[in-house]
């Protein structure tokens, strides 16, 4: 028989896991930046500094994206990781990269994204040539049943049969950046249950960002 600390810590550790793997799913496209920064031409010109993504407005962005009230959980490089609230809902996670605009990067990020959306059955898609997305979700088909404890207030996405679909997204693009003439290119994912984000959304965000409407 399990003691109560033991079904404790096992609640723990599977819901991290889970956490790693929503995060995991998300940030695929933007790691891809992160670990091609540096490449390509040496002599190129030094390109003007990107704004930091915790210095953006929270507020601006949880209310176009439908998070609920934003936390920084942490930073990783040019890369942020959020996480919001929607009571009684799935906790929504939201990520922001911003970076100066660099072909390989770009190229490496589309790449990612495709391979991506095909090994998670999503769906991959261009607004225009500066701009991409990959959306998707997840349910608890297949798992096992919900008990008493299983709460989806809880929980960043279904870990068992009857609770709702996850929307899982991630909105890519880059131009110029009106407040200082750079060209950056802005990484975004958010994930929520559905009908709490909606890919319009988060394409707003990565045009307003840019056109510094959002800062």
């Amino acid at each position: 028989m399990v003691s109560s600390d033991g079904m404790r810590s096992r609640r723990w550790a599977t819901a991290t896991l889970r956490r790693h793997d929503v995060r995991s799913a998300l940030l695929t496209g933007f790691l891809v930046p992160v670990a091609l920064l540096g490449t390509g031409n040496a002599a190129a010109k030094t390109p003007a500094p990107a704004p930091l993504c915790s210095t953006i407005s929270r507020t601006a962005m949880a209310a176009l994206v439908g998070t609920g009230p934003l936390i920084l959980e942490k930073t990783v490089g040019p890369l942020c990781e959020f996480l919001g609230a929607r009571p009684g809902h799935y906790k929504p996670t939201f990520d922001l990269e911003i970076i100066p605009f660099n072909k390989d990067v770009w190229s490496g990020a589309q790449s990612g994204s495709i391979h991506s959306a095909i090994a998670s059955k999503s769906h991959f898609g261009q607004v225009n040539s500066k701009l991409f997305f990959v959306s998707g979700s997840s349910t608890g088909a297949g798992m096992g049943p919900c008990t008493a404890e299983d709460k989806v207030s809880d929980e960043l996405g279904p870990h068992c049969a009857g609770q709702p679909q996850l929307t899982k997204l991630t909105a890519i693009g880059y131009g110029k950046y009106k407040p200082t003439g750079a060209q950056l290119m802005v990484s975004t994912g958010a994930t929520g249950q559905l009908g709490d984000v909606y890919l319009s959304h988060l394409l707003s965000l990565v045009t307003g960002i840019l056109s510094g409407k959002i800062h």
